[in-house]
């Protein structure tokens, strides 16, 4: 008896979490489609606030609206490491716009870079996702940009020859990162929606 009501409680924390997930991309959609034109900004993050309240789904929210590639924050860091060394290795490739005397310098960058950003991220979701939600995620941007500059004075032969190539690289590097991010989780989505239409 306790196994089924052990069973029955977690289905039901599951299709909470759905329709949370749906009344979230409903209001998301109708933002977007003009549908609630007549709503401010401030209503529409005053509405995301009441589900953070309510449900205390940060990292539901965060996820929809692309600011976690995964709601686990674990999973999460291990996409975001992989995706940062494939991309800011691409980027070097391409453009050369990191000096270092050591390749190694480059590979602990990103690894350091990864941590500091997953952990600061993680922080401000648990804690201040209403600002995040108020500056569109463009916080996130400038602390980046903090980051990298931080890295000159912790790592030796580490640098960008002018400061307007770091704000470059950051720049490409967040811009080519949300387009996958993005690609990928219209992707579930419609896997998911198939899914729902098949059952």
């Amino acid at each position: 008896m306790a196994k089924k009501k052990d069973e029955k409680s977690l289905e039901e924390k599951k299709k909470e979490k759905e329709v949370d997930e749906e009344e979230i991309n409903k209001l998301l959609d109708d933002i977007v489609n003009g549908e609630k034109s007549e709503e401010s900004l401030e209503e529409f993050v005053e509405g995301i606030s009441k589900q953070i309240k309510r449900k205390k789904n940060n990292n539901t929210i965060a996820y929809i609206f692309g600011l976690l590639v995964h709601k686990n924050i674990f999973i999460h860091f291990a996409i975001t490491l992989v995706l940062n060394f494939l991309l800011m290795f691409a980027l070097q490739g391409f453009f050369k716009l990191v000096v270092y005397d050591e390749f190694y310098m480059f590979v602990i960058s990103i690894l350091l870079f990864s941590v500091v950003e997953v952990l600061v991220k993680w922080l401000f979701i648990r804690f201040l996702l209403k600002l995040v939600m108020q500056t569109f995620g463009l916080i996130f941007v400038v602390l980046q940009i903090i980051y990298i500059e931080l890295m000159y004075y912790f790592l030796p032969g580490y640098s960008f020859d002018e400061q307007p190539q770091l704000i470059i690289f950051i720049l490409m590097f967040i811009l080519f990162r949300y387009i996958i991010v993005r690609v990928a989780h219209s992707y579930i989505g419609n896997l998911k929606n198939k899914k729902r239409g098949e059952q």
